[in-house]
């Protein structure tokens, strides 16, 4: 009697797997809306620093204390 060594593949694929099957789906929908995302922040830096906008930069929000009060806490008011 001869034993047949078959390795049984197993129906669910592995994590790496998943997520290259996932990355190959939807890699496009993923790269370009973080692209546009990442070119509207530095061109709105650009132009707050050289000064064409009055608005303060992304950057404000952890360099201006101030800019980053009112954004993480917008209804509480100050007693000064």
């Amino acid at each position: 009697m001869v034993a047949n060594n078959i390795r049984r593949s197993n129906s669910r694929p592995k994590v790496p797997s998943r997520l290259k099957i996932f990355w190959d789906k939807q890699s496009e929908d993923i790269v370009l809306p973080i692209i546009g995302t990442l070119s509207f922040l530095v061109i709105w830096q650009l132009a707050s620093s050289s000064g064409l906008t009055r608005l303060p930069g992304p950057l404000s929000l952890w360099t201006d204390q101030r800019t980053r009060e009112l954004l993480l806490y917008p209804f509480m008011t100050s007693v000064v």
